[in-house]
């Protein structure tokens, strides 16, 4: 019997219910699955599209509609931009997790969205806001009315003040210790506001002037080794 010799070029994709997926390449950190095209690497899914519909525009996207990264059905692959590149999983409690972005320090997912913003990363529930509800009145903050600060599922947030975001956190039970501290110069609402500032891009020393405490104080604020989430 003639056995076929297999070639270690050739792509073996197998079906995983609807989707498709390639099983003998590797993963990226993002859970893409990368070929390499000619001298380049690209995404498995991404070359599928374009071999189908020709090369895709700047900024434009291909993702997976399953919300199966490694998938490669043609029929689940839809073209985007950038800034619908959001992918969640919804909990119990109707929240969407969000999956394609990693939280910061504070547990916030980050991103940029070049048409609702500057362009700047920014916290991704605050893009998800002003998608859907309009640009947020300077003064205000996007709060969770779920308490979850990876969910940006935009029926649960809601616009409000420093102080309500502040007694939130109290009557929730995610009130920082740092206030209890005897020598503590800041209150909760000042910490609040110092994290909403560094994330708006104010700088350290501008801030602590504010609040008249060092620079210091501020990056350890900023760097999570003071008044924790």
């Amino acid at each position: 019997m003639m056995y076929k010799k297999w070639n270690k070029d050739e792509i073996l994709i197998e079906s995983n219910g609807e989707c498709l997926e390639v099983v003998n390449r590797a993963v990226n950190r993002s859970g893409y699955t990368i070929v390499q095209n000619g001298k380049n690497k690209i995404a498995y899914h991404r070359l599928v599209w374009e071999k189908a519909n020709g090369k895709l525009l700047p900024k434009q996207v291909v993702r997976q509609s399953c919300g199966n990264r490694k998938c490669c059905n043609l029929d689940h692959l839809v073209v985007g931009t950038q800034a619908d590149d959001i992918t969640y999983d919804i909990d119990d409690n109707g929240c969407f997790v969000c999956t394609s972005h990693k939280p910061c320090q504070y547990g916030y997912p980050q991103g940029r969205d070049k048409i609702v913003s500057t362009g700047c990363t920014e916290y991704l529930h605050r893009i998800v806001y002003k998608r859907n509800y309009g640009p947020i009145e300077k003064g205000l903050v996007v709060r969770h009315k779920c308490d979850n600060r990876m969910c940006v599922n935009p029926e649960h947030l809601e616009l409000g003040t420093t102080y309500e975001n502040t007694q939130d956190m109290v009557s929730r039970g995610r009130s920082a210790k740092g206030e209890c501290v005897g020598n503590s110069k800041l209150k909760e609402a000042d910490v609040i506001k110092i994290k909403q500032m560094l994330a708006d891009g104010y700088r350290q020393i501008d801030i602590a002037a504010e609040f008249k405490v060092s620079q210091h104080a501020i990056s350890a604020i900023k760097c999570g080794k003071t008044w924790r989430p």
